[in-house]
Formats: structure tokens, sequence, C-alpha cells
């Protein structure tokens, strides 16, 4: 590092010193135990994503660094703090359809409280754009925007019909 650059050193020092004490591990594995509550149902869908991803971030440092499922799924309750009820109810179902496999139950909690989360995003988005997104009924112009004035138009563009048809090929 060059003098004057010592916001850049201690970056590099402290890039060092994470990585041989393994203290970005320890954080990332904090993180992955003990994931923050989102305040907003809309928000589960991405806070699950971003736990997810640090989950499968920490399993490449081999197998001690996989976390068991019944970790993974305290993890999940954490997240679903705010709609424990509804946690509860998948947890239910996966004990009633794997009731002595662990990952099993684990895997089908996961992919339900994804799919409840992904559905609530996708409610809280279509609220905030007041409307149904399936709703093809409104697409175009307003029906005064379809009225044409072939006097306008004539002012408009003083070219012939020969020269508009090249403008638009």
């Amino acid at each position: 590092v060059e003098p004057g650059q010592g916001i850049l050193a201690f970056m590099k020092v402290y890039a060092w010193y994470a990585g041989t004490t393994g203290l970005a591990l320890k954080r990332r594995t904090e993180m992955v135990m003990s994931p923050p509550t989102p305040n907003r149902e809309e928000d589960i869908a991405n806070f699950l994503e971003q736990w997810a991803e640090q989950v499968r971030m920490l399993s490449v440092f081999g197998p001690a660094h996989r976390l068991p499922s019944a970790y993974k799924i305290t993890a999940l309750s954490q997240i679903m703090k705010n709609k424990k009820d509804k946690f509860e109810e998948f947890e239910d179902q996966a004990r009633d359809l794997q009731p002595n496999d662990d990952e099993q139950q684990y895997e089908i909690i996961f992919r339900k409280v994804l799919e409840f989360a992904t559905r609530r995003r996708l409610d809280a988005n279509q609220a905030r754009m007041k409307g149904d997104l399936m709703d093809c009924n409104k697409v175009g112009a307003e029906p005064e925007q379809h009225q044409f004035n072939q006097h306008d138009h004539q002012h408009k563009h003083s070219s012939s019909p020969e020269q508009f048809n090249k403008e638009e090929d």
C-alpha cells in the first residue's frame, strides 16, 4: 500500500485478520443461527432468500459448518416469528409427512415458508401498484387518445403517404 492510503491498508489488515481468525465465518454462523425477524410480511421472502444464501455459503466450508436440520428449523421459526401460527402449521404438516426425518421436515417447512413469503411479497407489490397484475383490459391508451384528427395529422406531417410508410419500416 502506498503512503496516503491508510484506509486501504486498514481494510487489507482487517480482511487478513478476519480470514485468519475465522471472525467472518463466526459472524456468518451467528447470522445463520439467529437471523433477524422482518417487521413486515412482504419482507419475509427477502430475509429468507438472504438466510438461505448464507446457509449455502457456510456449507462450502465443509461438513463442520453445515447446520443440522433442527437448527435450520429453529432459524426459520425466528424469521417467521411474527407469523408464528403459520409457521407452526407448516411444522405440523412436515411432521405428519416425514415423522422420522428431520432433513425432509426442514425441506418441507422451507418450501412452505418460501411459498407463503413469496405470495405475501406479490400481494404487497400488487397493492402498491393498485390493481390486478393479470388484468389486460386496460392495456393501451385511454379512449380520448385513440381519437385521430386527420386535420391535425396533416399539419404535423406535411410529408406524402409514401414517405410516411418508409418511416414506419
